[in-house]
């Protein structure tokens, strides 16, 4: 069976018998950070044999999902696609669909959600959200004006996200 090692699994793991002979509760504490992302990332690729490409993982601290891709758009043939229950929120380019993987476990998203982004984007809520981005987007490219985007955003409906949960 296939064994998946973070990168700072394994550099903890090669320093700690040098880093435990001079500073052994440093040591002790870089170990104990990255075991847990280590388990984490181990789980996602063990689960998935090495492929979790489109697998959400959910943040613990936060509502927010992250899922890899391939990536189309840059030199970089993955990415972390970060989403929340509002739309998209961001994206990083990798090399490698291992360290895109690290890099979300890293990020914290170390939930296992399958289904997280049909779900989200099923609602009004993500709607509006992706309308606001979209809206975002014609005016970082010129095509309107602020002034015309300030109008387009006052029409979108207001969800309170107080009331949601």
């Amino acid at each position: 069976m296939q064994t998946y090692k973070t990168t700072s699994w394994v550099r903890a793991q090669s320093r700690m018998a040098e880093l435990h002979e001079k500073r052994p509760g440093f040591a002790q504490h870089l170990i104990d950070i990255a075991r847990a992302a280590q388990l984490a990332y181990e789980a996602l690729m063990t689960a998935y044999g090495g492929q979790p490409i489109g697998i959400e993982c959910r943040s613990p601290k936060r509502e927010q999902w992250a899922f890899i891709a391939p990536n189309i758009q840059t030199m970089s043939p993955f990415r972390v696609q970060v989403f929340d229950a509002d739309g998209f929120i961001s994206h990083h380019g990798f090399d490698s669909l291992e360290l895109a993987a690290e890099d979300m476990i890293n990020s914290g998203y170390r939930v296992i959600d399958e289904g997280a982004l049909h779900r989200m984007s099923a609602t009004d809520r993500w709607a509006t959200g992706i309308a606001r981005l979209d809206i975002m987007q014609q005016v970082n490219d010129g095509r309107i004006t602020w002034a015309r985007a300030a109008e387009l955003l006052n029409e979108l409906p207001h969800i309170d996200v107080a009331t949601l949960s």
